[in-house]
């Protein structure tokens, strides 16, 4: 993906859909170590959106900045088959 509005407008378009996506998300600070999990996107704002999983019955929200997507820190599975 080119720039982060490119990014934006695709994230709203899977929110818009309500379809289940397949995120990876790595992170030293806070923790966090997600790997294919099943997520819905739950809200999107401005500068960020946030997601929520569920693993072993639990649920888990995480907030992502529309950066984490561009510099690769968090990976929406769907969005790399799009870009192929």
């Amino acid at each position: 993906m080119r720039d982060i509005e490119e990014i934006k407008a695709k994230i709203k378009e899977l929110y818009e859909s309500g379809i289940e996506i397949h995120v990876n998300v790595h992170s030293k600070k806070p923790k966090i170590d997600v790997n294919d999990a099943n997520a819905h996107i739950t809200g999107i704002y401005r500068n960020l959106f946030t997601i929520e999983t569920q693993d072993n019955g639990l649920k888990k929200q995480y907030t992502v900045q529309y950066t984490d997507l561009f510099i690769g820190k968090v990976k929406i599975l769907e969005l790399e088959k799009q870009s192929d």
